[in-house]
This record gives structure tokens, C-alpha cells and sequence, in this order.
């Protein structure tokens, strides 16, 4: 669990114990996401990455990253965190060596979570710019799409197809392999909730 002063704490499933608790930052510091990757957390702030020992809490490493992000990251074969930044790059930091392995500009921030399609990393700008990429080396599966408004909430799968639901009102269907649009359903409002 993560409070809102910036303390990590580990507890029991069994009986609700806590088993070790961790200080992370000054409650000013910006944290955007928490992952367990094996037997570590790995706690992500605006500008960096703080890796802890599940078992006893032990700060393991610190990284940090090469651009400010604002997104919860998703990862990518056990090692590669994908974010999204507010000035529109999507970038790949790879855990193992501490170091950003490729960056992917888009024409405005990106404030939905980006998300693992199966082996292939989605994401949306505000402006509706739509990527799909390969996280293990930053290739774009398919040319950049287009929909028509941005997004208020992270995209969505199914493990094959990714799914928006933009300020347009509409949901729409892409095929994560080939980007190709399957399909846009259009509704009666603009769709801001998760």
C-alpha cells in the first residue's frame, strides 16, 4: 500500500500484519505508479525509479529517468517500463541497465496509462494520436492513427485489440498488430470516466 505521505507498507495477506514499511520521498514528490516485477517493487515518481526488495523492503536501486513523466507505466517482458509524458513522448526505460532505450513523439501529452497489448505497447495523445509499438526496441507496429477527440481515461484490451473511449463520443477497436481500426461505435455523450 501506498499513503499519501509517501510511506510503502507490505502487509500479511493472512491476517492484515504489517511485514515492513519504507519511506519513499518528501509527501511533495509526485508518485505515478507502484508494479511488482518477480521479487521487487518498483515504486515510479515523476523523475524516477525506486526498486525494493518485496521481502523486507530493502531499497535495492535507484534510477532515474530521462524524461519527467506523468503516466503509470506499463511494462514489457519483465524489465521495460513504458510511460507517457506531458510533452507527448512515449519512451521505453529498461530496468536492467537504468537507462531510457527509445522515445516516441506524439503531437500532445499523454495522460492515459499506456498498456500492454499482448508483446505490443499501446498509447493515445490528448489530440487522439493513436501508437502502437514494439517496447523491445521502439519501432512503431503501424503508422500513427487518428481518432477524433483525446481521452480522459486509459485505454483498455482484451490482449489482442486495443480499446478507447474518446471525448468524441465514440469507442473505438484497434488491431494491435496492424494498428488497423476494426471499428467506432458512437454514443450519446463524451465519455470521461474510467
Amino acid at each position: 500500500m501506498h499513503d499519501q505521505g509517501n510511506s510503502i507498507t507490505a502487509r500479511e495477506i493472512s491476517n492484515g500484519e504489517a511485514r515492513w514499511g519504507a519511506n519513499l520521498g518528501t509527501p511533495l514528490t509526485k508518485f505515478i505508479g507502484n508494479l511488482r516485477i518477480g521479487d521487487r517493487i518498483v515504486s515510479a515518481s515523476e523523475s524516477e525509479l525506486l526498486i525494493l526488495d518485496a521481502d523486507t523492503g530493502r531499497l535495492d536501486d535507484r534510477q532515474r529517468l530521462a524524461v519527467l513523466s506523468n503516466t503509470a507505466p506499463a511494462i514489457a517482458d519483465g524489465y521495460m517500463l513504458v510511460f507517457g509524458t506531458a510533452t507527448g513522448e512515449v519512451f521505453g526505460h529498461d530496468i536492467r541497465v537504468g537507462l531510457k532505450r527509445w522515445g516516441f513523439a506524439l503531437n500532445q501529452r499523454i495522460k492515459g496509462k499506456p498498456i500492454m497489448i499482448g508483446q505490443i505497447a499501446g498509447a493515445v495523445a490528448e489530440s487522439g494520436q493513436v501508437l502502437l509499438v514494439n517496447p523491445a526496441n521502439g519501432d512503431a507496429v503501424a503508422p500513427l492513427q487518428q481518432i477524433y477527440g483525446g481521452v480522459e481515461n486509459n485505454p483498455v484490451t482484451d490482449g489482442v485489440n486495443m480499446y478507447i473511449a474518446s471525448s468524441d463520443q465514440s469507442i473505438y477497436a484497434f488491431e494491435s498488430t496492424t494498428g488497423q481500426l476494426l471499428w467506432r461505435v458512437r454514443t450519446q455523450s463524451r465519455l470521461e470516466a474510467q
